[in-house]
């Protein structure tokens, strides 16, 4: 496993109204992927990173994932990268949240790829759009808007939660598995809520004729509705005769603007911050130049550069940029972004630009542990809790897991029973909590687990009961 390698780079290079003196780096750790009947491979690259600042300190990047090859399958997935804040007793980790079908045979979910997250925390959930492309590889007319809402970005997500067509095309000769003359509707969908709290839906769309950038604007209404047909408003870029060729999520300043990043069409070693203001009915209609551009590092290899795919601001919960500026970014070492060139070697990495004095957690950038916990509370009564819990790094000792009760953990359990069957290191990793005497009060209870010493929750469903 590689450690994230901090680079001087960005010492001695002079960028233009913006200068980054702290820190900057790679994030080269790569998750590990285990679909269903199939063994754990490394992903080979994280894409379209998404950097949030919880309320509790962490910083949680959200990032797709793709070409986990294994058995000659083709997976891939949404991932949260969470680095935990100062003090606490947990290191940075993967939390897988979803994961597609393969692409080599037709998928009872109609899925085959996802990426390009956007998150926004609103109703008391996390609601992720993302990309979901139709079989048997991308074509740009067979994409769709999905999304997962989710308690925490650290739960994985069950089928209930995940709206793979949530967002169709404008066209509706484009809404079946077949060409049509439009350009799909999954690309560069960015969920984000204006200064006026009104929450929208950006994404490419050439469908639409009436909008030369290619980049439309959804109100997204109660209960996330979105209607195709309705665009809001059609985006434009002072100068540019369409959208850049990827757009970062859009965010909130502390001044009531609003920011996104995207590769210059000039160089795509280069970095532009793209800004929008205005009252109400304006803003995020039209974008102009900021001037804040970041430059790629310098390649150690003659002949090779590195070009910035997608970047994003840190952001907070409210998708306000959180000062000083930290920005993620997607980095392709190689010469194109061909993914049978560099997706295959590993070569798609994060990289990172910090000022001075950002909110980082001291393990920002380290190398995180790429096989993440994994386990399910898969059923509680009156009588029991069960599930199973277990750490690929040590695949045949046990682990511990909390158990909690309305949100407060009342026992810690060892989840070390023989499980036949269970296909997990030497499968002693199931667990049963007996429940006890106090909670048969005829009252309603909420029963979840968690892996000891952590806050990554079990995947499954919260168990609801009532006991006499």
């Amino acid at each position: 496993m590689k450690r994230a390698v901090l680079l001087p780079w960005a010492l001695a290079v002079a960028l233009p109204a913006c200068a980054f003196a702290a820190t900057s780096g790679f994030i080269t750790t790569r998750p590990s992927c285990v679909p269903p009947k199939y063994t754990a491979d490394p992903l080979n690259y994280l894409q379209a990173p998404e950097p949030i600042l919880l309320p509790d300190g962490d910083v949680a990047i959200l990032a797709g994932t793709g070409r986990c090859c294994t058995s000659g399958r083709h997976w891939e997935g949404l991932f949260s990268l969470t680095y935990p804040a100062e003090g606490k007793a947990a290191v940075p980790r993967f939390h897988p949240l979803w994961a597609t079908n393969d692409f080599f045979r037709q998928p009872k979910r109609k899925e085959a790829e996802v990426g390009f997250p956007s998150a926004v925390f609103a109703d008391g959930k996390w609601h992720i759009s993302m990309l979901t492309t139709f079989l048997p590889f991308h074509k740009s007319d067979r994409d769709r808007v999905g999304r997962i809402d989710l308690p925490d970005l650290v739960t994985r997500a069950t089928t209930a939660q995940v709206f793979n067509n949530w967002v169709p095309p404008v066209d509706k000769r484009c809404r079946t598995i077949a060409s049509c003359p439009g350009n799909g509707s999954g690309f560069d969908q960015v969920l984000t809520m204006h200064p006026n709290g009104q929450l929208y839906l950006y994404h490419r769309d050439g469908s639409y004729p009436n909008c030369p950038s290619g980049l439309l604007r959804h109100k997204v209404g109660p209960g996330f509705k979105v209607i195709p047909e309705a665009v809001d408003a059609c985006i434009s870029f002072e100068g540019l005769t369409s959208a850049p060729r990827f757009i970062s999520d859009i965010a909130r300043r502390s001044d009531g603007t609003l920011s996104m990043l995207a590769p210059s069409p000039l160089a795509l070693t280069v970095l532009e911050e793209w800004t929008s203001s205005g009252d109400a009915s304006q803003i995020g209609r039209s974008w102009q130049l900021s001037g804040r551009t970041w430059m790629a590092p310098e390649h150690r290899e003659d002949g090779w550069t590195y070009y910035v795919r997608d970047a994003s601001f840190l952001k907070d919960s409210t998708r306000t940029v959180v000062e000083p500026t930290v920005v993620v970014s997607q980095i392709s070492d190689g010469r194109s972004f061909a993914e049978l060139t560099n997706v295959q070697l590993g070569r798609w990495f994060l990289y990172y630009w910090a000022e001075d004095g950002a909110p980082l957690p001291p393990s920002f950038g380290s190398a995180a542990d790429a096989c993440a916990y994994q386990g399910t509370l898969e059923a509680a009564d009156c009588s029991t809790a069960r599930g199973w819990a277990w750490d690929p790094r040590f695949p045949d000792s046990p682990i511990s897991v909390d158990i909690l009760v309305d949100g407060k953990r009342v026992d810690t359990v060892a989840a070390d029973e023989l499980r036949p069957g269970l296909g997990r290191g030497d499968e002693r990793h199931a667990f049963t909590w007996t429940l006890p005497p106090s909670l048969h009060d005829g009252k309603k209870h909420k029963i979840t687990a968690r892996f000891n010493e952590t806050v990554d929750l079990l995947a499954g469903k919260t168990a609801t009961l009532t006991c006499h």
